[in-house]
């Protein structure tokens, strides 16, 4: 649930309280690899850079795929977007850097 309630925080742009409940998620289920992946995005738009890439350090000691391509195959392309547009100000870029896979089918 608090991962959920995380994710719905990000997708709304109440990235305080998101990363409040993703860190908190994480702690209590570290196998919720979105978790870590919205957790980095979180930081990414507070500018909270150490604790973003830590989130994604987390992230690549589970997961045997890139961050990115994860973010981009999650199917909600609001959430998506601003989760990529979180993530492209970790790595140094703008939101807009962000907006990479984030159309609709």
């Amino acid at each position: 649930m608090l991962a959920l309630r995380g994710f719905a925080r990000l997708a709304q742009g109440r990235f305080r309280e998101a990363v409040t409940r993703l860190t908190q998620s994480v702690q209590l289920r570290p196998e919720i690899l979105i978790a870590y992946v919205c957790l980095a995005a979180g930081h990414g738009h507070l500018g909270e850079q150490a604790e973003a890439r830590d989130a994604i350090a987390r992230f690549q000691a589970r997961a045997p795929m890139d961050l990115r391509a994860f973010a981009e195959s999650y199917p909600d392309p609001v959430a998506r977007k601003v989760i990529l547009e979180g993530i492209a100000l970790v790595e140094g870029g703008s939101p807009a850097d962000g907006a990479v896979g984030t159309a609709s089918p």
